[in-house]
């Protein structure tokens, strides 16, 4: 706790420093994340098909997973969209 406050009051005065690389490559790599889910997902029926996997409970987990995944991005991304619009809607 002190460590927070010494680097606190070391820098009461000057602006925050925000690393955008950081901040994109996380964001970045949760959508790939997504993707990969979303793509692993479509496979899963076929693969219950051609025999490669045998259990239908296997399938329906990942597709759950899949759908989750894709409801969480869609909601993070409608969170950025309204503090977007809040920003914007900011007298200066």
């Amino acid at each position: 706790m002190r460590e927070i406050a010494n680097e606190i009051s070391g820098v009461a005065g000057s602006a925050p420093t925000v690393d955008k690389t950081d901040f994109q490559s996380h964001m970045s790599s949760g959508l790939e994340a997504v993707d990969d889910k979303l793509k692993n997902a479509a496979s899963m029926p076929e693969k219950l098909i051609t025999g490669e996997i045998n259990d239908f409970h296997e399938v329906a987990v990942q597709l759950r997973q899949a759908d989750l995944s894709f409801r969480f991005a869609m909601e993070i991304r409608n969170k950025l969209i309204e503090a977007y619009r809040e920003v914007m809607r900011m007298n200066v």
